[in-house]
């Protein structure tokens, strides 16, 4: 397994990084039996995989609980990521919030914890220096972000530091390589990629758009039609799945 340097520490991370969400029982991928997960995991330290992606947004900190689960007796093996949810970033919020993962998970350090969200209520200097003390008390080894646009990272950068930031990236999302990832580049920080399938729209399960449950449908390649996006836009439904039979005949 080929690893890379997390940013600028000494921090040793395999290039696949397993996502630990779907192992939450939320919304999103519904029911998992919690063998089959902490089975998952296992099989990915035994081929190399020692990175492991986490929340406590995911399933209000379940998934948390199965990666503890996981590496009773096995710690030494992995480097945790967890992220704090942005309602948790004023400075006592954060110090608690980074108590529950460490007791949910089992450790007594984070190997790098993430601001999940940016917040536009609490000032991002709090929520940093709230992550430096915690760095500084090693409850933590290195601060990361997530979903942090061109004008976020200004800010960060303004104030201090951060080794990695973690954004939507794949074949059919590839926005940040126009402002963000330059950024990325020059600062020496390590980029996170999620959803790399999709939401498993990469994987040619889904034929077509209606094929597609609509928790996962959330994106801008969805039509704002469907209940569960965000947007106002009207998608590319059409677009994004003459691109996946391209794919798949390439694939082929």
């Amino acid at each position: 397994m080929k690893t890379n340097k997390l940013g600028r520490t000494d921090i040793d991370i395999s290039a696949i990084c397993l996502g630990c969400w779907g192992f939450s029982n939320d919304f999103m991928w519904h029911d998992q039996a919690e063998q089959d997960s902490i089975n998952t995991i296992h099989a990915a330290l035994d081929l190399g995989v020692n990175f492991l992606d986490t929340a406590e947004g995911y399933g209000a900190g379940a998934s948390e609980e199965v990666v503890g689960k996981a590496l009773k007796g096995r710690r030494q093996d992995a480097v945790i990521a967890s992220k704090v949810s942005d309602a948790n970033l004023a400075p006592d919020d954060l110090i608690a919030a980074c108590e529950r993962s460490l007791t949910r998970m089992g450790t007594d350090y984070i190997d790098l914890y993430q601001i999940h969200w940016p917040s536009r209520v609490v000032p991002m200097a709090e929520s940093l220096d709230t992550l430096q003390n915690l760095k500084k008390q090693g409850k933590i080894r290195a601060i990361g972000v997530s979903n942090f646009g061109p004008l976020d990272m200004a800010e960060l950068f303004s104030l201090g530091r951060a080794e990695s930031n973690q954004l939507a990236y794949s074949l059919l999302a590839r926005a940040i390589e126009y402002e963000i990832q330059p950024i990325c580049v020059e600062q020496e920080m390590s980029i996170l990629c999620y959803s790399p399938l999709l939401h498993a729209i990469l994987t040619g399960k889904f034929q077509n758009a209606d094929e597609v449950p609509d928790e996962r449908a959330r994106t801008r390649h969805f039509s704002s039609d469907r209940p569960m996006t965000v947007h106002d836009s009207p998608g590319c439904e059409i677009e994004t799945f003459a691109a996946v039979e391209a794919i798949r005949q390439i694939s082929a």
